[in-house]
């Protein structure tokens, strides 16, 4: 695997663990606040799901200019 690839990869990672964990502290918090647990129901899910499909839509945008 060439040099850049591999680096892409674990760059990659990591920011996507600290996004995964900066939502979940971001989730505790919000249900610390109202104590309650957290719910995630369809319509979120479905939001959540547009909104990552989104993001990846403008990383590749952004990364492929032709």
């Amino acid at each position: 695997m060439d040099d850049w690839k591999t680096k892409t990869f674990i760059f990659g990672g990591i920011i996507g663990l600290a996004a995964g964990i900066v939502a979940s502290l971001v989730v505790v918090q919000q249900a610390e606040k109202h104590q309650s647990k957290p719910a995630l129901s369809t319509t979120d899910g479905i939001k959540l799901g547009l909104g990552l499909l989104t993001f990846l839509r403008l990383m590749s945008d952004i990364v492929v200019k032709d």
